[in-house]
């Protein structure tokens, strides 16, 4: 079996993304769409606001009466009414006339500005005005937010909460989305038990991948299997319908890494053999049984760190969702840090105030509760080594929650 060499991030990427099935089309309704992704552009089906509407509290009236008010000469119009909230009203005001009227009410016939409560003396029932008055002042125009046909939730969206208030709010009751990709989770390792005992390790990377799969994956199957290739192999017959297995563990290069082994035994083609970045020199893809296959290291802070940097902008491509990837903005080191001189250096880190951030370090990427104190990841560049306190750096932080534990 040839073994190619190590590939770049972006590499890894693109080789990932061509070979997984492109998403299918799903209808769901608006109270199981949260944490899915849009599969087609959402338009309006109507202007809004549908009609003129009032942005105060206050009294609507007609403004050509009012162009020259002023506080010596204060213009005294006639209350005729009010206007209430979800109703369209039967007044009509004309000149020298004005109505009460909330935020949110549809302008009575006529009216063409608002002026706000506080601004007018009430006198029995007239107003006293005593400035000028433009037209459309405090009025939202019909149309002024979208008009009918205008997209107003793009293809790709991740439905959040506010998203999911969007499609409410145009009245919808369904919604087109993408199928999710379905991902198993096999986790190997002798060491790695659930009912851990004394020199035991607790297994965490399964349910590490399971947090931030969701919401935009459906995790089939979560196995371990030790170091039992039948135990592997069974997992894989019986997964079915999968588009994509993730494996921790194994891949190095003592005795006990055994993932290539099992690999040759399946017939399993090898894409690519590492990526050129640290963490990174272990991961593994191949396609193999109908699915594809990827590796990664089986230490949980580089299990993480390459969720975010490989895996994140694979499902970002497989959505044509863009805003699911990591958004990248340069930020100040708040400390000194070294990356590997001959490769990229990813690093956790802790943004805080000013765009300044902390590097969080971590014992040999065994440190499994790092993930949980990191809001971004840091980027050193090849060649660059050693990066001083105040040296501008490379932070990718994520645009949507999906992806990060904090």
């Amino acid at each position: 079996m040839t073994v190619p060499s190590l590939v770049s991030t972006e590499e890894a990427i693109a080789f990932i993304a061509e070979r997984l099935r492109k998403p299918r089309r799903d209808i769901c309704s608006l109270d199981e769409a949260l944490g899915r992704i849009t599969a087609k552009d959402v338009r309006a089906p109507f202007d809004y606001p549908q009609y003129p509407i009032s942005q105060i509290d206050g009294f609507c009236l007609v403004t050509d009466d009012e162009k020259s008010a002023g506080v010596s000469m204060p213009c005294r119009l006639q209350i005729v009414g009010e206007v209430h909230i979800g109703e369209r009203s039967d007044l009509k005001i004309g000149k020298g006339e004005c109505a009460v009227i909330s935020t949110g009410c549809i302008l009575p016939s006529g009216a063409n500005a608002v002026v706000p409560r506080e601004e007018v003396g009430i006198e029995g029932n007239k107003i006293a005005l005593q400035g000028e008055i433009a037209r459309g002042q405090n009025i939202a125009a019909s149309g002024e937010v979208f008009r009918k046909g205008d997209i107003v939730v793009p293809e790709g969206t991740l439905i959040n909460g506010a998203v999911i208030a969007v499609l409410a709010g145009l009245g919808l009751s369904r919604i087109e989305v993408k199928e999710r990709p379905r991902v198993a989770i096999v986790v190997t390792g002798e060491e790695l038990l659930h009912d851990a005992g004394e020199l035991k390790t607790f297994e965490s990377n399964a349910y590490l991948l399971r947090g931030l799969l969701h919401p935009v994956c459906e995790v089939v199957g979560e196995f371990a299997v030790g170091s039992d290739f039948d135990a592997f192999e069974g997992v894989l017959r019986c997964l079915g319908k999968c588009d994509l297995v993730i494996m921790t563990g194994g891949t190095g290069l003592g005795s006990t890494d055994f993932t290539r082994a099992w690999l040759r035994k399946i017939s399993a083609e090898i894409v690519f053999n590492g990526i050129h970045s640290a963490p990174g020199c272990h991961v593994m893809f191949a396609s193999a049984c109908g699915f594809c296959l990827l590796c990664l290291p089986g230490k949980p802070v580089g299990c993480f760190i390459l969720f975010n940097t490989l895996l994140r902008p694979v499902l970002a491509r497989f959505f044509n969702s863009p805003s699911l990837d990591l958004y990248r903005i340069q930020a100040r080191l708040k400390d000194e840090v070294t990356g590997r001189h001959e490769t990229p250096t990813w690093m956790l880190g802790s943004l805080g105030e000013n765009l300044e951030v902390k590097s969080l370090a971590y014992s040999s990427g065994l440190d499994f509760t790092a993930p949980m104190n990191a809001n971004c990841i840091l980027r050193i560049p090849a060649g660059k080594g050693i990066m001083r306190k105040g040296e501008s750096i490379e932070v990718r932080l994520p645009v949507q929650g999906f992806g990060f534990l904090k």
